[in-house]
């Protein structure tokens, strides 16, 4: 709280704004020692926070490690996936590709596309851009696309003895799967020609009509961009997101990227994860450091103030504007609203976890990336309460 004797004189004005300012470095002062004292106290590998508003750093650091095996420190630097907060990215080159009068929001996808996508179920109700967005398509993910998705980029060798007896499966299915194209791997999935094609790849309500949330769905978005745009989506993305911010060290496949500053990703129990990556992976796949994430971040708090650079205000408006398709869900194009009515994103992954959201009311946005699972873990999940609440703190001491 302000002093109480702001209005009596000059002095106490000035003597104020000092101890404002002295609050607020021993306020990021304490912020570091609580962080600092959680990181050690878990097992959690490493991890990152930031607070930002659309101008300014107010927080930022990396706790832990990014590879616990050979002592390298987490920081602000470090990369690795990000999880569904990559499909927030698939939303701004949506809303990109509206602009330049590529796509329409409310087209049916079928437009756009070199083959034929339609609900079994209901083959003359069309599937868009919007409710592909929103998590309303009726394209849901099956245990084909769970059993299929995931792919190690490497033949690992797997300790099995260190395995759960769950990841052992899974792995072991992994190992078997293939790289597709993204188009290649949708088309199997999705048209009635497809190998993996079934109607279990669908929901039993009409699209528009039913939320279930959809990685699938996301993929197939970002494909629609790509065959509307003439660009693989990576280099689309790269092109009017990645490039314009700034944003060194960031992309979508670790070709991409200087991997010099990779995580080694932890299962919640610690082991290694092997490399891997997504056959639709526009839904979960970007690569991102805290300091690259920064700037997407304050570009997209920016844009709902009015003053984006990367869209004009109309399109960021659409894009982070709660849409209820239907009455239970508000969302926008890719950007959802958690239980405060903060707006970004969260993800996970094997071997991550991710929050990317701002306060519409203050402005300031938050992030937290860590390199390990976390959501099987009750103790980790305990710490990333703790984190939160440290952030809430910090975030109350600036206002």
């Amino acid at each position: 709280m302000r002093s109480l004797y702001l209005s009596i004189c000059l002095l106490c004005i000035q003597l104020s704004g000092v101890d404002a300012l002295l609050l607020a470095q021993n306020s990021e002062e304490q912020l570091m020692r609580q962080l600092s004292d959680i990181a050690q106290q878990s097992d959690i590998a490493g991890f990152g926070v930031a607070i930002v508003s659309d101008q300014k750093v107010y927080f930022s650091a990396g706790f832990g490690y990014a590879d616990k095996e050979n002592q390298q420190k987490y920081s602000t630097r470090t990369i690795h996936a990000i999880g569904s907060v990559s499909k927030t990215l698939v939303g701004v080159c949506i809303m990109k590709a509206v602009e330049q009068g590529l796509v329409d929001l409310d087209e049916d996808i079928n437009s756009y596309l070199p083959w034929k996508i339609e609900h079994p179920r209901y083959p003359n109700t069309a599937i868009t851009l919007r409710i592909l967005s929103q998590h309303t398509s009726g394209i849901i993910d099956s245990d084909i696309f769970w059993e299929t998705d995931y792919y190690f980029l490497h033949n690992p060798t797997l300790d099995k003895s260190k395995l759960s007896k769950d990841h052992k499966k899974e792995f072991t299915q992994t190992k078997k799967n293939k790289k597709w194209p993204l188009n290649d791997y949708l088309f199997q999935l999705l048209n009635t020609e497809g190998s993996m094609y079934s109607k279990k790849n669908f929901s039993l309500k009409a699209p528009g009509k039913e939320y279930e949330y959809s990685n699938t769905g996301a993929g197939l978005a970002a494909l629609v961009i790509e065959h509307a745009s003439g660009m693989p989506f990576n280099k689309y993305c790269k092109k009017y997101i990645i490039d314009p911010l700034g944003m060194h060290n960031s992309g979508w496949f670790k070709s991409e990227v200087d991997m010099s500053y990779f995580a080694t990703c932890y299962l919640d129990y610690g082991y290694p994860m092997p490399l891997y990556a997504l056959n639709t992976y526009p839904d979960g796949g970007f690569i991102t450091s805290i300091d690259d994430i920064i700037l997407y971040l304050q570009e997209i708090i920016s844009g709902y103030l009015g003053k984006g650079k990367l869209l004009s205000p109309t399109s960021y408006q659409t894009l982070l504007a709660p849409d209820a398709v239907l009455q239970e869900h508000e969302d926008g194009i890719f950007f959802s609203f958690n239980k405060r009515k903060h707006i970004g994103h969260n993800g996970a992954d094997p071997g991550v976890f991710t929050n990317m959201f701002f306060n519409p009311k203050t402005h300031l946005g938050t992030i937290f990336f860590t390199n390990q699972s976390i959501h099987e873990n009750k103790e980790q999940i305990l710490t990333v309460r703790k984190v939160f609440k440290a952030i809430r703190a910090y975030e109350n001491s600036l206002d």
